[in-house]
């Protein structure tokens, strides 16, 4: 059995990083501008009141019509990606893996499906027993964090049993993935495609469409980064969502998982909840349906309607606060 877990940006809040896109962004407007008009301009115009990294993103391609040349494309993205480096950088050289629950962490990777309801977990569990029979259990790991935080707490379990099952078969936990980029090379931000590119004429460009659309950028590179998390996906049984938005940024991930999941291949997705769900229990229900439908309309756009229903009874959304949280007490 493949358990997939896909990370996003609640990953590293929850290790109590600062790499909210707001805080960021506060951080890039007191940077030098470098005496660039094209640089001063877009920090004017795109602000800090985006909820998240995926709004940004969008709000980076519309920001394209505001522009004429490529060149101007490239003086802005390319500070952007370096400050955002230099940014990050800070905030990870806070992670000190003594300072984080190991345990908690082999917990949470072996098990996500305990924040499940009751009901949901035991069904979860027949489903899992099925599937995975006799079966050791590869867990990986495909994050859209250029941070190494995962590592820095967990690189010396790479490849090694980090707990047994009932059957005396064990979890094992894989490693790490960077889907766009860690920052041990340039972080990969932007669109996911053209149609995403505020600006006809830019669009057009081979050179703004490598920079800006984050799958043209993969493969423009050639690491191939993108098409190994693409062969672990797809033979995944189990795809855990953790700290993403499921912003359309990153469609094409979607997608793919969506195309993924069926009866003998689940989807996953862990969110916080909201405060009042937290209070009356029974809007979890309409909070779970939202997700679900949020991340169908995402990974099946434009899709015919009885292929998309059919894929939401494979879906499982667990509202809870606890997973991943690692940060030992002070």
């Amino acid at each position: 059995m493949k358990v997939v877990f896909i990370l996003g940006n609640g990953f590293d809040l929850n290790l109590g990083l600062d790499t909210s896109y707001e805080s960021f962004f506060e951080y890039y407007k007191s940077q030098d501008s470098s005496g660039s008009n094209d640089i001063t301009s877009f920090k004017s115009i795109v602000d800090a009141s985006y909820k998240n990294w995926s709004e940004f993103e969008s709000a980076l391609g519309d920001y394209m019509q505001h522009l004429k040349s490529p060149e101007q494309v490239k003086t802005i993205y390319f500070d952007l990606s370096e400050k955002l480096k230099d940014y990050l950088l800070l905030q990870e050289e806070k992670i000190v893996a003594e300072n984080y629950s190991r345990d908690t962490l082999v917990k949470d990777l072996c098990n996500p499906t305990r924040y499940l309801n009751n009901k949901e977990n035991i069904d979860f569990g027949r489903w899992s027993s099925k599937i995975s029979e006799g079966e050791n259990t590869d867990i990986h790991v495909l994050t859209f964090n250029y941070t190494r935080t995962l590592e820095i707490i967990a690189d010396d379990i790479i490849d090694k049993g980090i707990s047994n099952k009932p059957n005396s078969k064990q979890n094992i936990y894989r490693g790490v993935h960077h889907i766009h980029q860690s920052l041990a090379e340039n972080p990969i931000l932007g669109v996911n495609d053209v149609d995403e590119i505020n600006n006809k004429n830019l669009a057009q460009s081979l050179d703004v469409k490598e920079i800006l659309s984050k799958p043209a950028h993969n493969r423009a590179l050639g690491h191939t980064n993108d098409e190994a998390c693409d062969r672990i996906i797809r033979t995944a049984n189990l795809i855990v969502v953790f700290g993403s938005s499921l912003g359309t940024t990153d469609r094409v991930w979607w997608e793919k998982i969506g195309a993924r999941i069926d009866e003998n291949h689940r989807l996953l997705i862990v969110a916080p909840g909201s405060e009042e769900s937290v209070q009356q229990p029974i809007l979890k229900s309409s909070e779970k349906r939202e997700l679900i439908e949020h991340f169908l309309s995402v990974a099946f756009d434009g899709q015919d309607s009885n292929v998309v229903f059919s894929k939401a009874k494979y879906i499982h959304v667990a509202l809870t606060r606890e997973l991943f949280m690692l940060k030992n007490p002070d």
